[in-house]
């Protein structure tokens, strides 16, 4: 007997249905903090195995994971995935959190790598040219509140790429209205995704804030995306590299065009002397070469 895809969905979609409205969820305590209309992780997987979805408990466990990434609920403080323990869970509802958006071809979020095309070559040129191809961006398939992203983010490889799905998404689904107006309400509104931005807004929702934030760029602002991570992490990679210099042929192949074209995103946070690209250049073209 085979079974598809689309009927492996379809009797997910199912039993989530039956579990939404059969779980009990009710308003707890927990040491002196009040949780509204949640449900318990072990009595979630007692529904599970008595209703006869799963025969074992972890069979069940998997299927409530499962949920989890449908978005059918989550943790009260988001701290843990679903577990056959005592924490509580709510349901969400509707688009409540924002979603990625579906690809109706594919069944799978939408990524940067769906709007990228085939870097041009001149046909013209007499030899091919030895500079590194890479994709670029096909702008006029950008979501307009998008394109500027994908503008000053270059090169579009597989690690720029991976690195804007994980802080701009495209196409990303704003949060339904909860109000009849068709406004939202929220305890905290923060404006600005950076590092100050980010702390303010989990430590908010750590306490159970409903928050909300704001960003048109990239989360993680400068300091993760051309700053104090970007820094950080190049000068451990050159000190990782300088130790293996005493070893016998020690030789790394280094794309300093790429280099320079990572340091030169964003040329003001490079000023300082010891972040300057100058500096880093310099001790790149000290390591042994073939």
């Amino acid at each position: 007997m085979t079974v598809s895809t689309t009927d492996f969905d379809t009797d997910l979609n199912e039993i989530a249905t039956k579990f939404k409205r059969h779980v009990k969820v009710s308003d707890r305590t927990y040491r002196l903090k009040s949780y509204k209309q949640c449900f318990i992780g072990s009595e979630a997987v007692d529904y599970l195995v008595e209703s006869g979805a799963t025969l074992t408990r972890e069979d069940a466990v998997e299927i409530g994971k499962a949920f989890m990434e449908m978005r059918l609920f989550e943790h009260v403080c988001r701290d843990h995935e679903f577990k056959d323990e005592y924490l509580f869970y709510r349901f969400l509802e509707g688009n409540e959190r924002g979603s990625y958006k579906i690809d109706e071809q594919t069944g799978e979020s939408i990524k940067w790598s769906n709007f990228l095309g085939v870097d041009k070559v001149d046909p013209s040129a007499d030899h091919e040219s030895w500079q590194p191809k890479l994709p670029q961006p096909d702008l006029e398939k950008i979501n307009p509140k998008d394109r500027h992203v994908a503008k000053h983010v270059w090169p579009m490889d597989d690690y720029n790429t991976n690195l804007l799905n994980n802080v701009h998404p495209p196409e990303w689904q704003d949060p339904a209205s909860t109000n009849k107006d068709g406004s939202s309400s929220y305890d905290l509104v923060v404006i600005g995704a950076g590092a100050g931005g980010l702390v303010t807004a989990a430590g908010a929702a750590g306490v159970g804030a409903k928050v909300a934030i704001i960003e048109e760029n990239l989360l993680g602002g400068d300091c993760l995306n051309v700053g104090c991570v970007v820094c950080i992490t190049t000068w451990n990679l050159v000190a990782l590299f300088s130790s293996a210099l005493p070893f016998p042929n020690p030789c790394v192949p280094v794309s300093f065009l790429l280099i320079q074209i990572r340091c030169y995103r964003h040329p003001p946070l490079f000023l300082y002397e010891r972040d300057s690209l100058q500096k880093l250049l310099s001790i790149l073209q000290t390591w042994p070469t073939q």
